[in-house]
């Protein structure tokens, strides 16, 4: 049995490809069971973000019939296929490990996207389409993560994007300092708050 991933992210893919694979909260239960049921794959765990959609499966075969399964169900593979990537065992393992630790977010060292394998995680555990070896291999990924954040400084790039950006928007445009505002939502737009009103102190 083999450890595969398959997915695409905002290195592999532009956001008109990205769009085009994202599973919502809703669908992705039914997307669990239909890809869990494909001969050959025994576990399956699907993450769906805005800036990543992968697919993680314990099976004995590679990956080709889930592409045709998402062939089926997305109606755009065949744009999306090119921008895919497709690792398996050592190197799937690696990469999950560095999306888990927030290496391999657009934002070096977020925090939210820990919260979303977990997620993710808890979701295909729920509908029971994890067993032993995907199960292990998670929650290993996030005994690394957590030790990533706390043996390293990985987060501090994080705050320093925020200062830089809400120092530079106020040296800017100074008389609409008190008009700021923001768009969106999660932790790191929550860190990004928690830095701005400090500055206005």
């Amino acid at each position: 049995m083999t450890i595969n991933v398959l997915g695409v992210n905002h290195k592999s893919a532009p956001i008109d490809i990205r769009e085009k694979l994202v599973f919502d909260k809703h669908s992705i239960p039914k997307a669990l069971e239909d890809i869990k049921n494909i001969e050959g794959v025994n576990e399956v765990v699907l993450i769906s973000t805005c800036n990543r959609t992968e697919i993680y499966t314990e099976n004995d075969i590679d990956n080709s019939k889930i592409i045709k399964w998402l062939s089926a169900n997305q109606n755009s593979v065949k744009d999306c296929e090119p921008f895919m990537y497709n690792y398996s065992e050592e190197k799937a393992i690696k990469h999950l490990f560095n999306v888990a630790s927030g290496v391999d977010s657009m934002v070096i060292g977020e925090n939210e996207i820990l919260g979303q394998v977990k997620d993710a995680f808890k979701i295909a555990d729920k509908n029971n389409c994890i067993k032993s070896s995907l199960k292990k291999l998670f929650e290993f990924s996030f005994s690394v993560a957590k030790q990533v954040r706390t043996k390293t400084d990985i987060g501090v790039a994080v705050l320093f994007d925020d200062r830089y950006s809400h120092n530079k928007y106020k040296s800017l445009f100074p008389l609409f300092w008190d008009h700021y505002k923001t768009i969106g939502k999660g932790q790191y737009l929550q860190s990004y708050l928690e830095q701005f009103w400090k500055s206005k102190k």
